[in-house]
């Protein structure tokens, strides 16, 4: 189960720290727990943003006469357009080319489980799942491993996040 817990304070100009933070947790998949308007989606979209440009820096620093289709499937697709995360309530997911966004809001385990969620998150790629943590128990052991993320407010600017790896 969850091994370690880090904490983060950020505020939207300083997200690229939660999202190191989960790149450094080595996992694929994020179950974001808190509650409405704690900024799920909006790490979502940070983790789009600093991934997308972490990865497009790289490429340019190390081939400059880079081959467009040597590139990652993600930077690919997300270099062609600006992508904003918004919520999949309605949908389950939205993929953004290799990122995907799942939103579980009032939806039994039961219900995501015959829709495919286990062979969704099976593909390759970064899983953010709103409203997943009642998930972590059983996707444990099924073998996948997750990071949680608990996101709270501390006032109207910045938020705290527990990552536990």
């Amino acid at each position: 189960m969850q091994t370690s817990k880090q904490t983060i304070r950020a505020s939207l100009e300083s997200l690229h720290t939660v999202t190191q933070a989960l790149l450094e947790s080595n996992n694929n998949i994020f179950l974001l727990s808190g509650v409405v308007g704690s900024g799920k989606t909006t790490l979502t979209q940070a983790f789009l943003e600093y991934y997308t440009s972490t990865k497009q820096s790289t490429q340019d620093s190390t081939s400059p006469k880079s081959n467009p289709t040597n590139k990652s499937l993600i930077t690919s697709q997300l270099e062609t357009y600006p992508i904003i995360a918004t919520s999949p309530t309605f949908n389950i997911m939205h993929d953004y080319g290799g990122i995907y966004h799942y939103d579980l809001y009032n939806r039994s385990i039961q219900n995501v489980l015959e829709l495919g969620l286990l062979e969704w998150l099976s593909t390759e790629g970064f899983h953010f799942i709103e409203w997943g943590e009642s998930l972590l128990t059983m996707l444990h052991k099924c073998g996948f491993d997750c990071t949680l993320v608990r996101i709270s407010c501390e006032n109207t600017t910045s938020r705290i996040y527990e990552i536990y790896c």
